[in-house]
């Protein structure tokens, strides 16, 4: 549930855990945040990425959202455009994740929505992307029941621990851009985008 947002880009959302309703924040990373950011995907990522990946998170045109709960960051999304010629100003979601002892409780989603939200207004988006190990069946199912669909397969996408791993590339249907950004759109994508990712 989104209680509201403010310029800065802060959403206030209620998701339930432990039977609790619990206030989460999401908001655009800071650098500031560039720690806590490194530590959780060291936690969630088997793929170790370079001092230099954390230091562009902030910088314009990627697009990096944290969701806070009691000022800890929780949950990542980073997405910059596609690079892909084929792709043309699609977004392109670089990592994407939330802490364990927090899945399953619907921070995921609420993520995944500001991350898709932001890819359409930023870029002008009708199209996002993201690539899952292949046997990565949780995180496929996660993907698919928010719509996204399989394009294709990726052999021996990503190296890790010293051998080869097929990615699956997926897709999400983003609605079409519209010009210029205001309220009523922020409105209508949000909900756009919410039934898209329900049932």
């Amino acid at each position: 549930r989104v209680h509201g947002g403010n310029r800065s880009g802060f959403l206030l959302v209620m998701h339930s855990h432990n039977h609790l309703r619990v206030a989460v924040r999401l908001r655009e990373m800071e650098l500031t945040d560039v720690k806590q950011v490194e530590e959780l995907h060291l936690v969630l990522f088997p793929v170790r990425y370079p001092a230099s990946f954390f230091e562009k998170l902030c910088s314009s045109p990627i697009i990096s959202v944290v969701a806070l709960i009691e000022g800890e960051i929780v949950g990542v999304a980073t997405a910059r455009l596609a690079t892909d010629e084929n792709c043309g100003t699609d977004g392109y979601i670089m990592t994407f994740g939330v802490h364990p002892k927090h899945q399953r409780s619907g921070v995921g989603s609420k993520l995944l929505l500001e991350i898709c939200r932001l890819i359409q207004l930023r870029y002008g988006s009708t199209h996002a992307h993201l690539h899952v190990k292949a046997d990565n069946t949780t995180a496929i199912s996660f993907y698919t029941k928010h719509k996204f669909h399989v394009r294709s397969i990726c052999r021996d996408h990503y190296f890790i621990d010293s051998r080869f791993h097929d990615a699956l590339w997926l897709v999400l249907d983003l609605p079409q851009p519209i010009a210029p950004a205001s309220a009523s759109l922020f409105s209508g994508l949000t909900k756009y985008l919410c039934n898209c990712f329900s049932n």
